[in-house]
């Protein structure tokens, strides 16, 4: 059984309660409770006009390269504001949802690109195919970012709807202001790009001769770019660096020629570009799941919304022409998402006669290439396929050495000739890129060397652990003036510790302050031994949730249960003397029944999937163990539950049935 003993102690004066974007395995209220409402039509009358391949060329080295920069898409301008147009229903207990059905004439795939977009605590944002095929979200605060703004991925559809929940408590309102919507039509996917368009010679990444690469496949990423300034939807790849802390600061390295859709002068990214990249979409595991063609579009897609432009390098400048640039996504790879952050090398020796490059050609699915050298020139690594080869889309992918290690990312190939032993790859050299501007963000205390011009390599990372054991730390907390490792475990840059085991804490203090908080979470157990500290004013969360390790490709996931609430104590002993219960609780981590409104004040209600299970007995407990509410009737009824002098906090429910026990947590307020 999974135990979990734990505390908070929050500044805030309301119970925290962590909802994460589960990627589609948390329903919207109108599926969980089969209400039909009547939803406003919003169609949007589009035809896409622009759909062309675009390239450019330069002579560098002394070689004409051809950069790919294909138009796979178009955005229109739309007026949709959750204040202006849609429907308000209300539903139990005073909540209420926002629903807009967007229809298109143009395109089978769509998508949403907010320019104002703020979801106060405790909502939840949906967006999902109108024939319910594919769900994005919930969205909830943890997606606010200081941008305001937020892109969907691509649905597969050209009927979407809109759905934003309100608890009747949120007295906040909601920015929800959709700027454009993206179309990709029937002309993208079949000629120039999408699922199943790129060159049938193209190795599926999951092909088992390949399984040693299950590491490095983890780390792609499929760009969406949203371009401004002129309405347009392109395409590139990239992938995750780890840095020299291993704090899991979601790095991704790409080509420059994939991100300046303006440049300046002098060849740096212009103001207009760097702001577009927080509307770009960056999709995980868009793979086939065998070495086999799927006949389908996967449908379940892992993504994040927009990026920080970090530093570059143009193919245009005079010295360091490596076309590379870094960005920091706007969030970490969720748990669930199985991410790989790769390692690296700058050493010019570590450029092996062979590699490997793992890239999305034409947008489809995740594909694997054999690459071998041919030359090695001041600015690239120049080379050619001798399986697979790459294609437009395939633009910053990363190239590896035979150690796995990043060497460089991929600035041109040949669009004419995409396979075979004459097909060429060109690749920026990673070592070049180190000395303008990489070393600075990757390596920036100098941990790994002295100065920008030292030999050093680093293998690669992942934020999940087996396990996290902490003793003696006092510095856990979320920051980026971090050092590379903490008495032996390593601090991560947004504060969270995911295990698939267990963590433990001892003589460890967890600092006060809003922009320190430190949240634990284990498969199996977390233990805060004796002298664990979460001070007065500190924001401490602990909680039992699954993380992915290994090689595996993302999970599909539900909301984390069993967390529990301190708030407003200022006595550290007794919190301390609460690591010690003796008579801890069992809990099953299940999402097999909902408490809904969650939070409530005290009525509420029960759905539980499995409604023929007799269910012989309801206990609720305070986050002390006492119970408040004990009911053995026979024929319990579920639909509306009151407690008796009910006070804010956090509490725990357990359904006793006849071959098993069911436990999850809700608020009241």
């Amino acid at each position: 059984m999974k135990r979990l003993l734990i505390v908070i102690i929050s500044i805030f004066t309301i119970p925290l309660i962590s909802i994460c974007q589960n990627y589609g395995k948390e329903l919207p209220f109108t599926f969980l409770n089969n209400l039909h409402t009547n939803i406003e039509m919003y169609n949007l009358n589009a035809e896409l006009t622009r759909i062309q391949d675009e390239s450019r060329f330069e002579i560098i080295e002394n070689d004409t390269i051809e950069f790919s920069n294909p138009i796979v898409g178009e955005t229109f301008s739309v007026s949709i504001n959750i204040n202006n147009i849609g429907t308000w229903t209300e539903i139990s207990h005073g909540d209420s949802i926002w629903q807009l059905q967007i229809n298109s004439t143009a395109g089978s795939y769509m998508m949403l690109i907010f320019d104002d977009f703020y979801l106060p605590y405790g909502t939840k944002l949906f967006v999902y195919a109108a024939d319910k095929s594919q769900i994005f979200g919930p969205f909830t605060d943890e997606n606010n970012y200081p941008s305001r703004k937020f892109s969907t991925a691509p649905l597969k559809t050209n009927s979407l709807i809109i759905e934003y929940y309100k608890p009747y408590y949120i007295k906040e309102q909601a920015k929800l202001n959709v700027k454009s919507v993206g179309l990709i039509g029937e002309n993208f996917r079949n000629n120039q790009g999408g699922f199943g368009a790129s060159d049938p010679c193209m190795i599926n990444v999951m092909c088992p001769e390949y399984a040693n690469w299950c590491n490095q496949r983890r780390s792609v990423v499929l760009n969406v770019r949203v371009v401004a300034i002129d309405s347009t939807l392109r395409r590139g790849t990239s992938s995750l660096l780890a840095n020299e802390k291993r704090d899991g600061k979601p790095f991704l390295l790409t080509a420059f020629h994939v991100v300046a859709t303006a440049t300046n002068p002098d060849g740096s990214l212009s103001q207009s570009a760097i702001d577009e990249l927080q509307n770009w979409v960056f999709v995980f595991n868009y793979q086939s799941p065998t070495c086999s063609n799927p006949t389908t579009d996967p449908t379940f897609v892992y993504f994040i919304s927009g990026a920080t432009y970090i530093c570059g390098r143009s193919a245009l400048a005079i010295t360091g022409a490596t076309d590379y640039a870094l960005l920091q996504l706007n969030q970490k790879p969720p748990k669930n998402f199985n991410a790989y952050y790769n390692g690296w090398s700058n050493n010019k020796d570590d450029i092996t006669e062979t590699g490997i490059g793992i890239h999305h050609p034409l947008w489809d699915i995740k594909k694997i290439a054999e690459w071998e050298k041919t030359s090695i020139g001041a600015y690239r690594i120049a080379g050619r396929f001798t399986q697979g080869g790459t294609q437009q889309g395939s633009s910053g992918s990363p190239l590896f050495n035979n150690s796995g290690y990043v060497i460089g990312q991929l600035a041109a190939g040949d669009p004419q000739n995409p396979c075979g032993k004459k097909s060429t790859g060109n690749y920026g050299r990673f070592g070049v890129s180190w000395k303008f501007g990489l070393r600075e963000e990757l390596n920036p205390t100098g941990s790994h060397s002295g100065g920008n011009y030292d030999i050093i390599s680093m293998s690669g990372d992942e934020t999940c652990k087996q396990n996290w054991s902490f003793n003696n730390c006092n510095d856990l907390h979320t920051s980026d003036n971090v050092g590379i490792a903490i008495h032996g475990s390593i601090r991560q840059y947004d504060g969270v510790y995911n295990a698939k085991d267990y963590i433990t804490a001892e003589n460890t203090t967890i600092q006060p302050g809003s922009e320190k908080k430190v949240v634990f979470e284990a498969g199996n157990q977390i233990v805060l031994k004796p002298g664990f500290h979460a001070t007065s004013g500190s924001i401490f969360t602990a909680k039992i949730g699954d993380c992915e390790l290994g090689c595996n490709n993302g999970k599909n996931v539900g909301p984390d249960a069993n967390e529990m609430v301190i708030e407003n104590s200022n006595n550290t002993t007794a919190i301390e003397k609460s690591m010690n219960i003796t008579n801890v609780e069992n809990y099953v981590n299940t999402q097999e029944f909902v408490v809904y409104p969650n939070p409530n004040r005290g009525v509420f209600s029960i759905k539980v999937s499995d409604e023929e299970n007799e269910l012989q007995k309801i206990i609720i407990t305070d986050v002390r163990g006492v119970v408040i509410y004990n009911n053995t009737e026979k024929n319990i009824v579920i639909n509306e539950i009151q407690l008796p002098n009910p006070v804010a906090g956090i509490y725990i429910i357990s359904l006793y049935f006849k071959d098993k026990i069911l436990t999850s947590k809700f608020a009241v307020l």
